[in-house]
């Protein structure tokens, strides 16, 4: 016989149906409120490449369903599709995830080809779903990371574009949206909204002094329209405060790219197609290089319908990424030391190294809040991988809250102000080659040496040939042979190795 007390826990508010191995899928989110939202990503269009965009096929792309009605509405259609577009201005070619209405028809880019992807977080621990999706076309690789916070009518989504070809490229991001906001399939009293207003006509804006703004549901006046009928629902996207801002912002009656496109005597009074577009529009990479986009998306406040505002985005969110992009950026290192201003120091750590049948690593880190202010801050942890050495099969983490990824974990800490951390992790890793490694040049990141750091690295007396990549002096104990070194004022130039033969 068994007993229970209480309430039973509340399920899990997210429903990630996404799947990694073809990039589509949805999500779906249901909020304390009894409000459901869902999200289609690339779905049921057979022309979909697959990845990280907002898209259905005659369905919303991210739906509302309020719990109770809004002014007799039950369902709202925030966004129908994302139409984004890489557009290279040498070759006058357009590149998208399989279609795109910001330039051309929609079909007739080249497709970047999905390549692979991640739940990294699939909600259920309440912190939220993380995305990761990568697709490819020629000179350039779109690595895409979705966050949707729990609770959260908005998400977040952040774009890194690498020239992965010999030549230098030349280009425009152009992001964009039609959304047929409110009532799904017709465009009709959408118009325009911004930080100082409704857009009642086609608008060119200098993007370097918008902050955010979307489509409304709301009717425009100068047509005879009155907001009677309709929904007032409206939509927003927010670029990332922290990254250049677009230097291009546009509302028409179709996509526009350039003022020439614009009438500003024409009233937004399309019923079938009400365009709001962003353009980074003189981008220039080397092979190799990469740059960086984000912003948030979702339902806008409007409370005051004259006046829609976008929800508060916590300043937090919008490095979401930053740990798990590190993880995965091939070749990142930082080769110089340098003070970077980081508002949290890493300033010592202990590490040690059992070997045996596999390879345990003990290891205590040590942070400190440089600033007055509490510092939160998300950190990649990497694990030495390859064909002999696969993803460790024991993980413990003490001291924060952590999240595996592809290639490590990531961990997120909170430090007082001026206050200090300590992060414990324990993980075992089989090997099929007598080759130990422990990383260490990732610690270059921080741009500071280690004030301390001490290192231990455990054998069996049998084990013969032993090699280790660092210095120190030696014992024997228990039957094992452990050798030390001690670290002051210590930036790792290589990596703790440690090879053998038995």
């Amino acid at each position: 016989m068994s007993c229970h007390s209480g309430t039973r826990a509340p399920k899990p508010s997210f429903h990630v149906k996404w799947n990694p191995k073809t990039g589509r899928g949805s999500i779906s989110q249901k909020m304390p409120n009894g409000d459901r939202y869902f999200m289609c990503l690339q779905c049921r269009y057979a022309g979909y490449a697959g990845g990280l965009w907002v898209g259905n096929l005659s369905a919303s792309g991210f739906l509302w369903m309020p719990a109770k009605p809004v002014r007799g509405f039950k369902r709202l259609n925030i966004f129908c599709a994302q139409d984004e577009s890489i557009f290279d201005l040498d070759a006058k070619q357009e590149y998208d995830c399989g279609w795109s209405q910001n330039f051309g028809r929609g079909s007739d880019g080249v497709r970047l080809k999905y390549v692979e992807g991640e739940v990294i977080r699939d909600g259920s621990k309440g912190d939220g779903v993380i995305l990761r999706s990568v697709n490819r076309a020629d000179s350039y690789e779109v690595t895409r990371y979705l966050y949707w916070p729990a609770n959260a009518d908005w998400f977040v989504i952040s774009t890194y574009i690498r020239n992965v070809g010999k030549r230098a490229v030349h280009f425009a991001f152009w992001t964009g949206e039609d959304p047929w906001i409110g009532t799904y399939g017709t465009s009709k009293g959408d118009v325009g909204w911004y930080a100082k207003g409704i857009v009642n006509r086609e608008t060119a804006m200098d993007g370097r002094s918008f902050h955010y703004g979307g489509l409304i549901d709301l009717g425009n006046r100068l047509s005879g329209q009155n907001s009677t009928g309709f929904s007032k629902v409206a939509d927003f996207i927010e670029p990332d405060p922290n990254l250049p801002l677009p230097d291009k912002v546009f509302f028409a009656n179709s996509f526009a790219h350039s003022k020439a496109d614009i009438d500003q005597k024409c009233l937004l009074n399309s019923h079938t197609l009400t365009a709001f577009n962003l353009g980074w529009t003189d981008i220039r990479l080397k092979p190799g290089q990469e740059t960086h986009f984000a912003y948030a998306l979702g339902r806008a406040d409007t409370s005051a319908p004259l006046h829609p505002r976008p929800p508060k985005i916590p300043s937090m969110v919008w490095g979401f990424d930053q740990a798990i992009s590190r993880a995965y950026r091939s070749g990142y290192r930082v080769k110089k030391a340098g003070d970077r201003g980081l508002p949290i120091r890493f300033y010592a750590e202990t590490i040690r190294m059992d070997i045996g049948t596999r390879i345990d690593i003990y290891g205590s880190y040590f942070f400190q809040n440089l600033t007055e202010s509490t510092q939160k801050s998300s950190m990649f942890y990497p694990f030495p991988m390859d064909t002999d050495h696969p993803y460790p099969d024991l993980i413990e983490v003490h001291g924060a809250k952590w999240h595996k990824v592809k290639k490590g974990l990531v961990w997120r800490v909170k430090l007082a102000p001026h206050g200090r951390a300590v992060v414990e992790v324990h993980y075992a890793q089989a090997y099929k080659k007598p080759v130990a490694r422990y990383i260490l040049t990732t610690t270059g990141y921080w741009g500071r040496a280690f004030q301390t750091a001490d290192y231990e690295v455990s054998v069996p007396d049998g084990f013969r040939k032993v090699h280790v990549s660092f210095k120190g002096p030696t014992i024997h104990k228990h039957g094992r042979t452990v050798y030390r070194f001690t670290k002051t004022d210590f930036l790792p130039d290589r990596d703790l190795v440690v090879t053998w033969s038995k």
